[in-house]
């Protein structure tokens, strides 16, 4: 058995940039590994097909996105009749905005890897990683990445320092599907010009990061408890504060860990959902 953690994910800053010829949505985006994760372990077996458990019952089972990675493994490899179990702890929430169940995905590509003595190449497992959803292939990766197109294009960029940050879902999430729907006829023209923004090669600092802080769905979470949650992390010292994905999970960075622990005590009055964590260089790492 392999186990590994599979850390959440930020965007730092994240724009809709178009359409491609499929009519996907296509991207600009900053993202960020973060130190919330779930705990991923894969095993061959001897029978029994692929199973998923999870200590989340609703997340188990062949729905499951880590199903389809193991899946699309086996099929690549040219053993789709094999077995193997998969269990998940969750830490990260679902639905939220952070990636867990790309970074839960991720983790089984390269435990599969490793469990079959290494038949694919990286970019092998990109290009999987990529049919399998927009953040896989970045927490393949992981660290801090410049992901451009439908998300495959992952371009690593110079690491961050681990600043403390806390991450607040105060609501539930609407689905992905229906908010890029609520973009689209929202949205003006789409910003072909961002790579000519957004020099983040530039920012050296947690001012300078925060600076470029930018989520194209922020305004569609107006009218939710999002802009008081962005509020009051304001008002409790961050440096910088933002959704991630399509929301509806915030983060705030802040200078110190005693200002992140502060801030989270605060904010559990009213949010229970709200954790503290740090910046950090891996996507997957295997513990065992």
């Amino acid at each position: 058995m392999l186990t590994l953690q599979a850390h959440a994910k930020i965007n730092l800053n994240l724009f809709v940039t178009g359409r491609d010829a499929n009519g996907m949505h296509t991207l600009f985006t900053v993202m960020q590994s973060v130190s919330s994760a779930d705990t991923v372990s894969v095993a061959r077996a001897a029978c029994g097909g692929i199973t998923v458990t999870c200590d989340v019952p609703e997340l188990a089972g062949e729905h499951n996105i880590a199903h389809a990675a193991a899946t699309a493994f086996l099929r690549c490899v040219n053993a789709a009749g094999d077995s193997l179990r998969i269990h998940i702890q969750k830490h990260v929430p679902a639905a939220a905005g952070l990636g867990g169940g790309s970074a839960d995905a991720a983790a089984v590509l390269l435990a599969c890897n490793r469990l079959y003595q290494n038949p694919l190449s990286n970019a092998r497992l990109q290009a999987l990683a990529a049919g399998l959803g927009a953040d896989v292939p970045f927490c393949l990766v992981g660290g801090t990445a410049r992901c451009t197109g439908t998300g495959a294009q992952v371009d690593p960029l110079p690491p961050l320092p681990d600043w403390p940050i806390v991450l607040v879902k105060p609501c539930e999430k609407t689905s992905t599907g229906e908010m890029y729907r609520r973009l689209d006829a929202n949205k003006g023209l789409p910003n072909t010009d961002v790579c000519d923004k957004i020099n983040w090669l530039a920012c050296e600092s947690l001012s300078g990061v925060c600076q470029q802080l930018h989520n194209d769905f922020l305004p569609l979470w107006h009218h939710s408890p999002v802009p008081a949650v962005m509020d009051r992390l304001h008002q409790l010292g961050a440096a910088g504060v933002s959704l991630t994905g399509s929301g509806p999970t915030v983060f705030a960075l802040f200078q110190t860990q005693a200002q992140a622990q502060s801030a989270a005590e605060v904010l559990r009055r009213d949010w229970p959902y709200c954790m503290e964590a740090s910046l950090c260089a891996a996507g997957c790492e295997f513990i065992d």
